[in-house]
């Protein structure tokens, strides 16, 4: 084989590896592009994923009492702008709705947000705060929170996904007891005391009284 004959051959080849890496690095680059703009890559809408009392819950109280936790930290002011809709599932004319900024505005119901595993701004507990703003006895409701009421999104501006684990846009519902002054158990003694500031003991020791018999499995697992 002549010497230029070689080196033409030689050069071809060392094309060849070039065009090679050349298209492999075009790839990976396609690739990593996808990954930041595919929408699977994206974060998913917060949506609800427990709510108490339980779907067809029996024997709730009337006091009014709900519970809704998020898939992750919400904005707060955007959850107060919805509304709930309270459903009396055998008469309709009892239905109501519950919009949480005014109720709480009115003093009807006390709201609180809380902590949970999935992170701050997660669990929200509602509670009637008048006496006199019960639900009847016997009587099974349902709530939900039609799309034109869903006004609430995470702190990333992402709307609440009504349809996710909990599928608040049907609703969840629950009857509660035919015994009217059926109430929740509250905690109404502790020990050390709400506030101590001193003359604690460095021991780890706690107390707490209910208002009523309590499982003490589901105490241990709190």
């Amino acid at each position: 084989m002549k010497i230029g004959a070689k080196m033409t051959a030689n050069k071809i080849q060392q094309m060849g590896f070039n065009s090679v890496f050349y298209l492999l690095a075009v790839l990976l680059v396609t690739n990593a592009l996808f990954f930041i703009v595919s929408p699977s890559a994206e974060a998913s809408s917060p949506e609800i994923v427990r709510v108490f009392p339980a779907n067809n819950a029996t024997n709730v109280p009337p006091g009014v009492y709900l519970e809704l936790e998020f898939s992750e930290p919400m904005d707060r002011d955007s959850v107060m702008d919805s509304t709930l809709r309270m459903i009396d599932t055998t008469d309709s004319n009892l239905n109501f709705d519950l919009r949480l900024d005014t109720a709480t505005a009115s003093g009807l119901i006390q709201v609180n947000w809380y902590k949970s595993p999935r992170g701050v701004d997660t669990l929200l507990k509602m509670q009637a705060q008048d006496s006199t703003f019960s639900l009847a006895a016997g009587r099974q409701y349902k709530v939900q929170i039609e799309a034109s009421n869903n006004k609430a999104t995470d702190v990333g501006g992402d709307s609440l996904n009504l349809a996710g684990a909990v599928h608040l846009a049907s609703g969840f519902q629950f009857t509660v007891s035919s015994d009217s002054t059926l109430q929740y158990p509250r905690v109404i003694l502790a020990t050390p005391a709400p506030g101590a500031a001193y003359n604690v003991p460095t021991s780890v020791y706690l107390e707490l009284g209910f208002s009523q018999p309590m499982d003490p499995g589901s105490i241990l697992d709190s």
